[in-house]
């Protein structure tokens, strides 16, 4: 699992601390949007984890982490990441997408742009949208490899985009829906 992120600085000064993904307790978080208003609200005061540096993505993967509390069950991790990404979203009145991983699970949230791709044998050829540069897969993947990838808009022009409305949940390289039985 790879999670890179290029970063619009828009809370917080360019810095290395400022720098996502933010790891925590290999907890590993990237955000794309504004919540900083959370960060004066008393609902969302910190106890156990605080960031190390000053941008609201860094303060919700810490509220995040202390509602999980240590939680790896994917299905309680789902319940609570489905609760408490509403709240901030609702309660800070901004945009609140982010890719969430504990090296095992991905855990993707949409507010308003996030999407993926599904990437798989048989592999054909991509055309990349900022310079509709060509490249064909079958000559670069194996045919074993299955590949997500989550991105704030997509990057191909000639494949198929899922929006991402809500979590959404993956685990080696396919979508997976937790039983809820």
């Amino acid at each position: 699992m790879i999670i890179g992120h290029v970063r619009l600085k828009s809370c917080g000064i360019q810095s290395h601390e400022n720098t996502h993904p933010f790891e925590i307790n290999n907890w590993v978080f990237a955000h794309n949007g504004t919540v900083s208003s959370i960060m004066s609200m008393e609902e969302f005061k910190l106890k156990r984890f605080k960031p190390i540096g000053k941008t609201d993505s860094e303060f919700a993967f810490c509220y995040l982490l202390e509602r999980l509390e240590d939680e790896r069950n994917p299905k309680i991790v789902e319940d609570i990441l489905k609760k408490e990404a509403h709240n901030i979203k609702t309660k800070s009145g901004g945009r609140f997408n982010f890719i969430l991983s504990d090296g095992e699970y991905l855990y993707a949230y949409g507010d308003d742009s996030l999407y993926y791709v599904e990437r798989k044998f048989p592999f054909s050829s991509i055309v990349l949208k900022d310079d509709e540069y060509e490249v064909d897969l079958k000559d670069i993947k194996d045919p074993k490899e299955e590949v997500i990838i989550i991105a704030t808009e997509p990057l191909t022009i000639n494949e198929y985009w899922k929006r991402i409305i809500g979590l959404k949940i993956f685990k080696d390289g396919k979508e997976v829906v937790l039983n809820y039985e």
